[in-house]
């Protein structure tokens, strides 16, 4: 056999090999993203990642925190189980399994995509996941009242924000950005509204590659960019906010926004009396209640009335049921992880957001941000201080896996497509 006949099989094996990791990778993203719920409603990705684990875990441990957030999970998980075993109280075993369970999807979601980030990039990514999520809507039952705002309008923003045709396209961007606007807010969704309004604004500010080549090595330029994201998030919420109140969206949102602001002084905390539970709760016992724990009567009238002291009346079934009916649920995840898992739950959720964050910072610093980069960024950094984590660990991975920064020693496998200018073909880890 020659040379030439040789080079073309060992060629042909490996593309081969490389067709069917891409093809593993892709159903893989859409099983996550679909999130069907198993035995201890435990997430799809353990599972996956546990199958996987060869293959998922030594991509994942290319990026650059990730050996540490793994450590940070275990910890929080093993702490969550100590102080439910040293406590008096109640708990539930079924209930301590799924809250684990839950923490470790962090780890094990986040590996698989990380490894399927580079073999399809982040683009295809993002455009799998959201694919799932749609394939999951009839399985998890529709919305009755607004489909959209609760089902529909999060996997369809990622899939039009990462199309061939608009990823880190400026023109694209805009024009897709201001009709996803326009739906969220007929459909009442103004929080959904105001995130891609800062997404369009930040994601068209990034730049090129080679535009920040020579002004990323400055902490001032940074520093500067980091000024400009705070400005716009802030100038978006007053901007979507003044509108809201002056009727230009209608005016049932203009009476709810209203209501809100007179009962908390402001649109956040007066539609978030939840708050008010979460700080009355982990004032009582910083260290955590433990995963499993089943709330006492007790427990009930402290966080009752740190949401009274907000000016919500805490005494009707969404409070006594769904709140504490069967478990803590405080309608935060940094709240929840406190709660549920301790001050360690908490350094998690604020790691994560230092993570977010930062990677944003090296996507501007890179010329690498993307409208759908930043979309994701805001939605996690609200899921973490505003909706309960039963939900926003489904989101949360697919943020950390779109900023996370791979080691510059490492190189991108043959074959493969990771994430990088545009978001598809070939491309190195550095």
């Amino acid at each position: 056999m020659s040379v030439e006949s040789t080079w073309v099989s060992a060629s042909a094996r490996m593309l081969r090999g490389a067709k069917f990791e891409t093809t593993a990778a892709v159903i893989a993203i859409i099983l996550i993203g679909i999130d069907i719920r198993l035995p201890f409603n435990a997430p799809t990705s353990v599972v996956i990642g546990t199958v996987l684990f060869p293959v998922v875990f030594p991509a994942a441990y290319r990026y650059t925190w990730f050996l540490g957030f793994v450590a940070l999970v275990v910890a929080t998980v093993g702490w969550g189980l100590f102080m439910s075993a040293q406590s008096p109280e109640p708990s539930s075993t079924s209930l301590a399994v799924a809250q684990c369970l839950r923490v470790l999807n962090l780890v094990f979601a986040l590996a698989v995509l990380l490894w399927a980030r580079g073999r399809v990039g982040i683009a295809h990514t993002v455009l799998a996941f959201a694919g799932g999520m749609l394939l999951g809507v009839p399985l998890s039952g529709i919305h009755a009242l607004n489909p959209w705002k609760f089902d529909l309008g999060l996997p369809f923003t990622l899939i039009a924000l990462s199309l061939p045709f608009v990823y880190r396209k400026r023109v694209p961007q805009i024009v897709t950005g201001c009709v996803l606007i326009a739906i969220n807010v007929l459909f009442s969704s103004r929080s959904a509204a105001g995130f891609v309004l800062i997404a369009v604004a930040l994601g068209l500010t990034g730049g090129s590659a080679a535009a920040v080549a020579g002004a990323r090595r400055s902490k001032k330029w940074l520093a500067l960019r980091y000024a400009q994201v705070v400005a716009a998030a802030a100038g978006a919420y007053f901007l979507l906010q003044g509108a809201i109140l002056e009727g230009m969206l209608g005016e049932g949102i203009q009476e709810r926004t209203q209501a809100q602001i007179s009962a908390g002084g402001s649109a956040l905390v007066g539609g978030r009396p939840e708050m008010g539970a979460s700080i009355a709760l982990i004032a009582a016992n910083p260290w955590g209640y433990g995963a499993g724990a089943l709330p006492t009567p007790s427990q009930i009238l402290i966080a009752k009335g740190g949401m009274a002291r907000l000016g919500y009346d805490p005494n009707n079934g969404y409070v006594e049921q769904y709140m504490f009916g069967t478990s803590f649920e405080v309608h935060s995840t940094i709240g929840d992880l406190w709660v549920t898992f301790g001050i360690p739950g908490a350094i998690l959720a604020i790691v994560c957001l230092i993570l977010l964050l930062g990677g944003t910072g090296g996507a501007m610093a890179n010329g690498t941000m993307s409208t759908v980069l930043v979309y994701l960024v805001i939605r996690s950094v609200w899921d973490l201080g505003f909706s309960p984590i039963y939900t926003s660990v489904l989101l949360l991975p697919l943020a950390l896996a779109v900023i996370a920064a791979p080691r510059r020693d490492r190189v991108e496998p043959p074959g493969s497509f990771a994430g990088g200018a545009a978001g598809f073909g070939p491309r190195t880890f550095a």
